[in-house]
């Protein structure tokens, strides 16, 4: 009887925590401090005129293929914004450097080459539109000073 409500326990636990994380999943963060790698990312495709959604995916990541199609639908509808996708397996150190610990991984750069947000999980089109059309724009029009 003892090892039922353990079970029981266990299964509740992992309820919430997964609850949790479905939750957080796709919320954009502020972005973690790191050197500018504007010159990095120019070896897997071109950055916008006004910035750039950088995704980070592996082979075997179920939601990053849907991750992408909003991304690239986005980037299409934007005007100066550009979408590359970056295999983090065969680019480990590069993920590492970037702090990329799950994929998707987003970061949103500027065009300054600067990380300005970044999310996990599959990207909700019209929170993530609304942050392009208000702070994309907008950080593109001067560097922040460090």
């Amino acid at each position: 009887m003892e090892n039922i409500y353990l079970l029981a326990l266990v299964t509740l636990v992992a309820v919430g925590v997964g609850f949790a994380l479905k939750a957080n999943g796709g919320q954009i963060k502020k972005p973690k401090t790191h050197e500018n790698f504007s010159s990095k990312f120019n070896k897997f495709g071109s950055q916008g005129s006004l910035g750039t959604l950088i995704q980070f995916s592996t082979e075997y990541c179920s939601i990053c293929p849907s991750s992408k199609k909003v991304l690239t639908e986005i980037a299409s509808q934007s005007p100066g914004v550009e979408f590359i996708e970056i295999d983090a397996e065969k680019n480990f150190d590069f993920a590492k450097e970037l702090s990329v610990l799950a994929t998707p991984t987003v970061l949103i750069i500027n065009n300054f080459g600067d990380e300005i947000a970044r999310f996990s999980g599959k990207p909700k089109k019209d929170k993530l539109r609304g942050f392009i059309k208000e702070t994309l724009t907008a950080s593109s029009l001067e560097r922040k000073s460090a």
